[in-house]
């Protein structure tokens, strides 16, 4: 193949044939120059025109003005390829018959594709889905539940269903009330007398709280260890048919002979056996009682058989007060109470001053008890604004105290307390 080439646009300008210095007219650009032609590459063939025998003819047009020997302008203009007709239906090619006594061509299988580790992986799949599907069930369908004594001692714990959990408590919660509806009948104050018709020391006493009900005093004795001016005015060991008479409660009252208050008492009961071996020991402590006062206690033993224990005793400890220090018992008349925020159990009530001097500096310090008498806690309270912390003799005061029952050592909540003590520290001149 051969062309010029256009010294204006560089356009190539196709020859049918060699030609040198032959007039050429660009018919990209229009310019008319004097060339010689370059030798090209043929160009590809016609697939179609190869598969029909054959290839279409090439042929020069003539540029107008001009002649058709090698010198004249020319464009070369390839023609378009001739189209084959179809048949409707082409008849596909014959496959040519094997020759006699030869064996037909033998074909290779595809190959088969394992699917067992897919089918194991699907299998997988949903036994996973159905086993977290259960999982899920049974969690939400299930509680894992702590039962405990009155000691915090645990006595069961596992999981259980939300019906077995629910009727477990309730069980539990209507075995207490039981017992404690019998026991407040067989003794309507909680250091009554003997209850003539009791069956055992189970019915002796209530369980209102120390710091309700009047004590009728059956002894006075000295402790047998611990303080001397600490005395021991009576104590019962009262057994309980909740913890299947292996547990019960040491009650009673002391009083502080000092001429000062006591800002602590410190209460050590030993439980012990026939050859004066300790079992086990309880502690308790009173705050906060007044020279010549009285303060009542209770205190839960768990794990031994009342019939276990020969010997009972008490020691105290005492923490006194200094001398400018005051101390009085409030008493409980005019006293409201209320719930704030879901776990304060708030105390509020006048309080008269029965000196003949004037205190200052004056808080309100209370303790509080569940239905058997046992502390839950304490918390502390002050005067309204107005008195400045002062009360003048004979005079009466108004105070707000809050007991925190998050603040208590036990799990406790404000629909716990059933009974409580306040008392008034203030200093003095």
């Amino acid at each position: 193949m051969y062309a010029f080439a256009c010294p204006s646009c560089a356009k190539q300008v196709p020859s049918p044939r060699p030609a040198k210095g032959a007039q050429v007219k660009c018919p990209q650009c229009g310019a008319t120059f004097q060339g010689s032609t370059l030798e090209l590459p043929d160009p590809p063939q016609d697939p179609l025109a190869v598969l029909q025998g054959g290839a279409a003819a090439s042929a020069p047009r003539r540029v107008a003005g001009g002649s058709a020997s090698p010198s004249a302008a020319f464009v070369y203009e390839a023609a378009a390829p001739a189209r084959v007709a179809a048949s409707p239906k082409a008849a596909a090619p014959a496959r040519a018959a094997a020759p006699a006594g030869t064996a037909p061509p033998a074909y290779r299988a595809m190959p088969k594709r394992d699917s067992t580790p897919a089918m194991i992986i699907a299998i997988a799949g949903i036994v996973l889905i159905f086993a977290a599907v259960f999982g899920i069930r049974w969690y939400v369908n299930h509680t894992y539940y702590v039962e405990t004594n009155e000691a915090g001692a645990t006595v069961f714990e596992g999981w259980l269903t939300n019906e077995e959990a629910a009727a477990r408590k309730a069980a539990l919660e209507k075995k207490k009330d039981v017992v404690i509806e019998r026991m407040t009948a067989a003794a309507p104050s909680f250091f009554g007398d003997k209850n003539p018709q009791a069956n055992s020391d189970d019915d002796l006493l209530a369980v209102n709280g120390p710091a309700m009900g009047t004590p009728a005093v059956r002894s006075v004795q000295k402790l047998a260890k611990g303080d001397p001016r600490i005395a021991l005015l009576l104590w019962e060991a009262v057994g309980d048919p909740m913890a299947n008479n292996t547990g019960g409660y040491i009650v009673g009252e002391i009083r502080n002979e000092h001429d000062v208050p006591a800002r602590e008492i410190r209460l050590t009961v030993q439980l012990l056996a026939a050859d004066g071996e300790l079992i086990v020991s309880y502690i308790t402590t009173i705050r906060y009682v007044p020279s010549k006062g009285n303060a009542r206690f209770s205190i839960p033993w768990r794990g031994v058989a009342k019939d276990n224990i020969a010997k009972i005793e008490i020691a105290a400890e005492t923490e006194k007060l200094t001398s400018h220090k005051d101390v009085w018992e409030i008493s409980l008349d005019g006293m409201t109470t209320e719930v704030r925020d879901e776990w304060v159990y708030v105390v509020k009530g006048p309080v008269k001053s029965p000196r003949s001097y004037e205190v200052f500096e004056a808080s309100v310090y209370g303790e509080f008890y569940d239905r058997e008498g046992v502390l839950l806690g304490s918390g502390t309270g002050q005067l309204e604004s107005g008195y400045k912390g002062r009360i003048g003799p004979g005079k009466t005061a108004f105070f707000v105290l809050d007991f925190d029952t998050r603040t208590s050592a036990r799990e406790v909540i404000p629909q716990n307390v059933a009974s409580y003590r306040l008392c008034l520290v203030a200093d003095k001149e």
